[in-house]
């Protein structure tokens, strides 16, 4: 069982052994001076450790630790931060009765260790830096090397924490910097091509109404990257600049005996503007949904009107991507929805679409199902 002891940052015993207390970090001590200083996170793992992590794009700050309070013996934890997904994690094992954990910049005044830029691509290089002081020599791990001048290039080939150590008269102190080697294959891509491909057809009856509806797509979009997107989180947004699209609806509706009131609504040709394409990708998996709207006609009994319609909108859920860097491409039978449970979907959206449901002839357990295929190519740069 986990104990509060409020207002203090301790890893320690309270009234009965073995039994630890965690406590929040993010006290004053873990602002220093610097408004925009990163969040460090603390969790127990037991028996006996400490996780403790911070965002990898504050990789300039150091992980610092002392068993007193009013100590100003303040130092760098011997573990190396390993890389996890978007943050830095040290194990810490918990041996002492308390312990207290801050980070601080790297450098404190602004010259830090640091790798620009701190994400590539295989195979391309990133330069370490930091500033020399006279009597001081330097050497970098992995690999143990000496170095000097104040900068290094390094070209890994996976994501590396990279640790300078510098010896003085005054003692020896260790910085960390890491350089996130493109873990998703397409971080530095901020252009694809996408092709969406959609087929629904279905004509369900009851005494009351008769349907047929015929909903075919074609339509090709261009996605550029958002603001926002990071390294593991990648966005994008697409729109209609191409493609084809078309609809072929009817609907008769025969609740008045005397008359049967029929409804058309057609339409084909280049997707409107207003389309919609949007792309969410991550390391391992992506989610798409999509809004494809056309010039139709729509001829009733009361006249004839034209304006936007929509041939089909959906969504697919998330999906493991199986080839890194490559075209993200596939196709599923998608259950037509509508209002949509979530999930697949597929809403035939035209107005005598939606009539199907709302009038009872079909529901989202009778509605069928569209056959979607889509493909995601990165365009280079």
């Amino acid at each position: 069982m986990e104990e509060l002891e409020p207002g203090r940052g301790i890893w320690g015993p309270r009234s009965r052994p073995k039994v630890l207390c965690l406590v929040s970090l993010m006290l004053a001590l873990n602002r220093l001076a610097d408004a925009q200083s990163p969040t460090l996170s603390i969790s127990l793992v037991p028996p006996s450790t400490a996780r403790l992590s911070w965002p990898s794009s504050s990789a300039s700050w150091q992980l610092i630790f002392t068993t007193n309070l009013f100590s100003v013996d303040w130092q760098p934890v011997p573990q190396t931060p390993v890389p996890s997904g978007d943050r830095l994690v040290v194990s810490y094992p918990i041996t002492n009765a308390s312990s207290f954990f801050r980070l601080k910049p790297i450098g404190g005044g602004g010259c830090v260790f640091q790798a620009t830029p701190a994400v590539i691509t295989a195979g391309a290089s990133s330069t370490l830096t930091w500033c020399p002081v006279v009597g001081t020599t330097y050497t970098l791990s992995p690999g143990g090397t000496s170095v000097s001048g104040g900068s290094v290039t390094v070209s890994p080939t996976i994501t590396t924490v990279y640790t300078l150590t510098a010896t003085s008269a005054s003692g020896v102190e260790s910085s960390t910097t890491a350089v996130i080697v493109d873990p998703c294959g397409w971080l530095h891509v901020t252009n694809w091509d996408a092709t969406l491909d959609f087929s629904y057809s279905l004509a369900p009856s009851t005494p009351d109404y008769n349907f047929s509806l015929n909903h075919q797509g074609h339509v090709t979009f261009h996605l550029v990257q958002q603001a926002g997107s990071t390294p593991t989180d990648v966005n994008y947004f697409g729109f209609a600049p191409g493609g084809t699209a078309s609809l072929n609806d009817r609907e008769d509706d025969k609740t008045v005996p005397s008359h049967t009131f029929t409804t058309t609504e057609n339409g084909s040709g280049l997707p409107l503007s207003v389309s919609s394409l949007s792309l969410h990708v991550t390391c391992t998996n992506y989610d798409f949904s999509y809004n494809v709207v056309i010039d139709a006609t729509t001829v009733t009994d009361f006249g004839t009107s034209s304006g936007e319609d929509g041939s089909g909108t959906g969504a697919i859920a998330s999906r493991p991507i199986h080839v890194v860097g490559d075209t993200i491409s596939d196709s599923d039978q998608v259950p037509a929805e509508y209002p949509p449970l979530g999930g697949d979907f597929f809403v035939p959206s035209s107005h005598v679409g939606q009539s199907m449901f709302n009038t009872g002839t079909v529901n989202n357990s009778t509605g069928g199902k569209a056959s979607v295929s889509w493909s995601f190519t990165p365009v280079p740069d």
